[in-house]
């Protein structure tokens, strides 16, 4: 039979890869300062090495607490309002954009749970006007070991004497 010879070229055009982002968990101390670094950057991968990624806070009940560098992940304190006693957990929801092209610019969305590391404060003493009052002359009596509950405690605001080995109130700020 007869037969030929030919040169065929194959030409393989590199397509853009989305990158891919998990969810994920990040811990910072609460009453920490603005600027405060929260955990690890988050980290996307892309098969596509040469890619850059981007990142962005996109949603969630902590957008205005804390913003994300673009280019490396890094999550920062935004107000120096957290407090454990108060809410001890936020969610942000983040996407990543890669730079790649075929087809332009892919994306990926994930969620970041931020728990808030309870840390000791001081009790604190706050100006405020209390009176215990006495109707009966002959109850009246004069108390001590008056103490001020810590607000890490659900008794905050308490002002308590004891008398006779038992604790009482004698206001309740909160």
């Amino acid at each position: 039979g007869l037969t030929g010879r030919g040169t065929i070229t194959v030409t393989v055009t590199d397509k853009n890869e989305q990158p891919r982002l998990d969810d994920t968990v990040r811990e910072v101390k609460e009453n920490s300062l603005i600027g405060a670094t929260v955990g690890e950057p988050v980290e996307a991968t892309d098969p596509d090495a040469n890619d850059l990624l981007f990142y962005t806070i996109t949603g969630g009940d902590g957008m205005d607490l804390f913003y994300i560098m673009k280019c490396t992940g890094q999550i920062h304190v935004k107000k120096d309002i957290l407090d454990y006693e108060t809410k001890n957990y936020y969610n942000l929801s983040l996407s990543v954009l890669d730079d790649g092209r075929n087809p332009d610019e892919l994306s990926d969305t994930a969620w970041v749970e931020i728990h808030i590391i309870d840390v000791n404060e001081a009790p604190q003493l706050h100006d405020t006007a209390c009176t215990m009052t006495e109707d009966n002359e002959a109850t009246k009596l004069e108390m001590g070991f008056i103490r001020l509950v810590d607000d890490n405690t659900a008794t905050s605001g308490r002002l308590e004497y004891n008398y006779n080995g038992k604790w009482g109130t004698v206001c309740n700020a909160g």
